[in-house]
C-alpha cells in the first residue's frame, strides 16, 4: 500500500457505508473468475476527489491465494467534482420556469432556448475556474429560420439510458427535436431527427466564450450543417451534436476520451483501405466504440473501416503495485457478424480529442483478443476482453492508459467476406452513453505490504472503520 493510495482513503466516501456491497458486474465477473463469492470481497474505497473515476475493492478470504489483492474498476466518467461532491446529473425546475443542472463538473443554467454554462474548476483545455459559455442557438432549413414549438420540457426517463432521470430537457422543433442532456462530467445538446427533413439544416449556435465540442458536421466553429445529400444517406434517427467534457482535475494526464477514427467512403481492396490515412473521426457519439466495415458494389472492394480508441486514468494504481490481470470490458450495441476484437496500444498525442491521423497510427501488437463467437449480441452487454502480458505492460500507473481496437481481419490483415451489402464488426457504447454502459479497465492487483509506517497503517485502518 502506497502513499498515493493513502490520500485516496483518506478522502474517499462508500456509496453504501452500511453494507459496502459489491454491485459492479464487470468487477463481480473478476471475482467469480477467482473462484469467490462476493462475500469475500470488501468495498474499500469509492469515487473521490483525487480519483473520480475509480473505485476499489480487496480480497478478504485467508484462506484464498488471491487474499487481500485489490480490484480496481477503472471507467472515463468523472463521478465526483472537485468540491468532493458525488455527481447528480439531473435537471432542477425554478419557480420561474428555468432549469438549473444538480451538482455536477459544472454549472448550468436554461432560460427558455437559451444556455449558460459554467466551469467550477480549471480545465485541461485551459479554460479558467467561472469562465462561462452562453447560447442561444438558431436552427435553419434551406436558410429559413426553424422556430421552436414548445419546451423546454423535462423528461422523467433518460431516452438514450434508462438509467437516468431527469437528466433531459426536450424541445420540439417540428422537423426534430433538441435535447439537452446531463451525465456525470458531459453536457451534450443533440438535435435529434426521425426522418428525412427534405432539405439542408443548419445550426448556428452563436457561442459566448468559450466553445463547446460541435460533431463531425460542424463547418465552422459554431455552426454545423447537413446537407441534402447527407440527409439522404443518413440512418435513422440521425443527430447532430454539441458536447462539453469537463473534469474536476487540470491536468491533461488526468483527462481521457474515447471514440473511432475510419477511412470511409472509398472503394478500395482491403489490403488498401486497412494501410491508408484515416479521413474521419468521431469522438462525441452514443455508441462511437466501433470496428464495423463495410463492403461497397464493386466486387472484392470495402468502403470503410472502424479502428477504436480508449483511454484511461489509471493513476489511481500505485507506483508500486504488482497487476495480476486486467480485463477491457465494452458494452455491445450492434453486432454484424463474426469477428473478433484484438486490443492494441491506442495512439492519441491528445488525451481529450482524436483526429483522422490516428487511424494510420494505431498499434500492431496483440494486447488481448475475443474471437467473435464469444462477442455477445445482446444489446447492453458487456463483453471482457481479458489482456496478456504485453496488454499489462500497457498500463500506466502514473497516467493515461491508451488502447485501441481493431476487427481480426483488420488485425490480421485477412480479407474479410465480400458479398453486396455487406456489414461486418461491432459498434460498442461509449462514455457519453452513461453509466452502466460506460467502458471499463478492471485491474487486479497486489503491493508490498511494509511500505507505510505503522502509525500510517493504523490511520488506514481506522479510515476505513468509520467509513
Amino acid at each position: 500500500m502506497t502513499e498515493k493510495l493513502y490520500l485516496t482513503y483518506q478522502n474517499a466516501f462508500i456509496t453504501d457505508p452500511a453494507q459496502k456491497k459489491v454491485t459492479d458486474q464487470s468487477v463481480i465477473k473478476e471475482i467469480e473468475k477467482m473462484g469467490l463469492s462476493v462475500e469475500k470481497v470488501d468495498f474499500k474505497y469509492d469515487y473521490s476527489k483525487e480519483f473520480p473515476v475509480s473505485k476499489m475493492y480487496q480480497v478478504n478470504d485467508p484462506e484464498s491465494p488471491h487474499h487481500k489483492n485489490h480490484i480496481v474498476a477503472i471507467s472515463q466518467l468523472p463521478m465526483v467534482n472537485v468540491n468532493g461532491e458525488k455527481c447528480s446529473p439531473k435537471w432542477i425546475k425554478n419557480k420561474d420556469g428555468s432549469y438549473f443542472s444538480d451538482k455536477n463538473q459544472f454549472e448550468v443554467i436554461v432560460e427558455d432556448t437559451r444556455v449558460e454554462l459554467t466551469r467550477i474548476n480549471d480545465q485541461a483545455d485551459g479554460n479558467k475556474n467561472r469562465d462561462k459559455t452562453s447560447w442561444d442557438p438558431k436552427l435553419f432549413l434551406d436558410d429559413k429560420e426553424v422556430l421552436c414549438l414548445s419546451g423546454p420540457n423535462l423528461l422523467e426517463v433518460d431516452p438514450i439510458n434508462n438509467n437516468y432521470n431527469y437528466n433531459v430537457l426536450e424541445y420540439d422543433y417540428g422537423i426534430c427535436k433538441r435535447w439537452l442532456r446531463l451525465i456525470e462530467g458531459r453536457f451534450l445538446e443533440r438535435w435529434i431527427f426521425e426522418k428525412n427533413p427534405g432539405g439542408t439544416v443548419r445550426v448556428n449556435h452563436g457561442f459566448t466564450g468559450p466553445r463547446l465540442h460541435l460533431g463531425q458536421y460542424a463547418i465552422d466553429p459554431d455552426t454545423e450543417q447537413v446537407t441534402v445529400e447527407q440527409f439522404a444517406h443518413a440512418q435513422y434517427p440521425f443527430q447532430i451534436s454539441a458536447t462539453g467534457t469537463f473534469y474536476p482535475d487540470a491536468n491533461p494526464e488526468t483527462t481521457t476520451v474515447d471514440g473511432y477514427v475510419r477511412r470511409h467512403s472509398v472503394n478500395e481492396t482491403w489490403s488498401t483501405l486497412i494501410v491508408s490515412a484515416g479521413n474521419q473521426v468521431q469522438d462525441d457519439g452514443l455508441v462511437s466504440i466501433r470496428t464495423d466495415f463495410s463492403s461497397t458494389a464493386t466486387v472484392d472492394r470495402y468502403l470503410n473501416c472502424h479502428r477504436a480508441i480508449l483511454l484511461f486514468d489509471t493513476s489511481s494504481l500505485p507506483d508500486d503495485a504488482t497487476i495480476n490481470s486486467a480485463t477491457l470490458s465494452i458494452a455491445i450495441n450492434e453486432k454484424w457478424s463474426s469477428a473478433g476484437i484484438y486490443v492494441v496500444p491506442g495512439y492519441a498525442s491528445a488525451n481529450t480529442v482524436l483526429h483522422p491521423w490516428y487511424f494510420e497510427n494505431i498499434g500492431t501488437t496483440n494486447l488481448g483478443y475475443i474471437s467473435g463467437d464469444d462477442i455477445p449480441e445482446l444489446a447492453g452487454t458487456y463483453t471482457d476482453i481479458p489482456l496478456n502480458g504485453d496488454g499489462i505492460s500497457q498500463i500506466n500507473k502514473t497516467g493515461i492508459s491508451k488502447f485501441g481496437l481493431r476487427n481480426s481481419y483488420d488485425f490480421t490483415g485477412g480479407n474479410p467476406p465480400w458479398e453486396y451489402p455487406y456489414h461486418g464488426g461491432v459498434r460498442c457504447r461509449a462514455a457519453e452513453y452513461g453509466d452502466p454502459c460506460k467502458p471499463k479497465l478492471v485491474v487486479i492487483y497486489n503491493t508490498p505490504t511494509a511500505l507505510l509506517s505503522p502509525q500510517a497503517q493504523q490511520q488506514i485502518e481506522q479510515k476505513i472503520q468509520q467509513l
